[in-house]
């Protein structure tokens, strides 16, 4: 999203501008962005240092540890691109 003074381009969730301060409600209006804060940073949900998303423990992820591609037949192709 561009700013209407500055022209300093910053994120959609942004109310001001980072760079002037300018309040971008009405810029955000106009191109029709609605865009809501997410509930944690992607570092949180990476890490898990929020507390909120959790990995299931080592032993209960054991018994889906391996992709078994031996029911899938002879129709399936895998190829790996570089």
């Amino acid at each position: 999203m561009k700013c209407d003074k500055c022209g300093f381009i910053s994120y959609d969730h942004n109310t001001a501008c980072p760079a002037c301060e300018k309040d971008l409600t009405m810029v955000r209006s106009r191109l029709g962005i609605h865009y809501v804060a997410p509930e944690i940073s992607l570092d949180e949900f990476f890490t898990g240092a929020s507390g909120l998303y959790q990995t299931a423990p080592a032993a209960a992820r054991d018994d889906q540890a391996e992709l078994d591609l031996d029911s899938v037949g002879d129709d399936f192709e895998f190829t790996l691109d570089d």
